[in-house]
């Protein structure tokens, strides 16, 4: 099962008290996937990469031959701590962290 970002932060303009997580955290997936016989790719997920100076993504769909693919996803969030001026920064990117989760692969039957 692919680690995926669910959470968005409301806007907070007036924010005065720092963005604390756990810890600095790294998440890593790689997904080979085979394409079942009599299906082929309707749609998948386009690439995606962004970062800041606390945080990085980057997913990528690779297709290795025209039954398989390769999917990989790295979120790094390093800094423990982050100033509320930078809220609205940080909001921003964990909102395209959570709409580069969401999209999704379609398979469709073949038609023949």
């Amino acid at each position: 099962k692919l680690n995926r970002w669910r959470f968005s932060l409301d806007a907070d303009d007036n924010r005065e008290l720092p963005i604390r997580f756990m810890y600095p955290f790294y998440e890593s997936d790689t997904i080979n996937i085979q394409i079942p016989e009599g299906y082929k790719i309707e749609a998948y997920p386009r690439s995606s990469n962004f970062s800041t100076e606390f945080a990085e993504y980057q997913s990528e769909l690779s297709l290795r031959d025209e039954h398989s693919f390769t999917f990989k996803r790295s979120f790094k969030i390093k800094e423990k701590e982050i100033e509320a001026n930078n809220y609205n920064k940080l909001r921003d990117f964990l909102n395209n962290v959570r709409k580069a989760d969401l999209q999704q692969l379609v398979l469709a039957k073949n038609e023949s």
